[in-house]
């Protein structure tokens, strides 16, 4: 393990930045919610999930099969790492899941 930080080069590549496997990324949290109508645009949704609660940084619609299907399921990511239980959104109040990456 020590080599591999210690090595600037790999080949005729050059290492920019070792990430150890399992390390979680720098920036907030993320977290699920289901059931959010497809009839909804993205700028709706940030737009109003960040009237409701100023922390959301971001949201993303996960997509399903080759053909990238749009699913009612969101990823919201958060300016704190702190995931909040509840998001209110058009008078509908979300239960938030935290956001785990499918292992490979």
């Amino acid at each position: 393990m020590d080599k591999a930080r210690i090595q600037e080069w790999v080949g005729k590549v050059k290492v920019t930045k070792t990430v150890r496997v399992g390390e979680q990324k720098p920036s907030g949290g993320e977290g699920v919610i289901t059931g959010v109508p497809l009839s909804v645009t993205m700028r709706e949704l940030v737009v109003n999930l960040r009237v409701c609660n100023s922390a959301v940084k971001d949201v993303g619609r996960m997509t399903r099969g080759v053909e990238k299907t749009e699913t009612e399921t969101l990823v919201v990511e958060f300016e704190s790492n702190e995931v909040p239980k509840e998001l209110d959104f058009r008078f509908v109040r979300y239960n938030v899941r935290e956001f785990v990456l499918k292992p490979r």
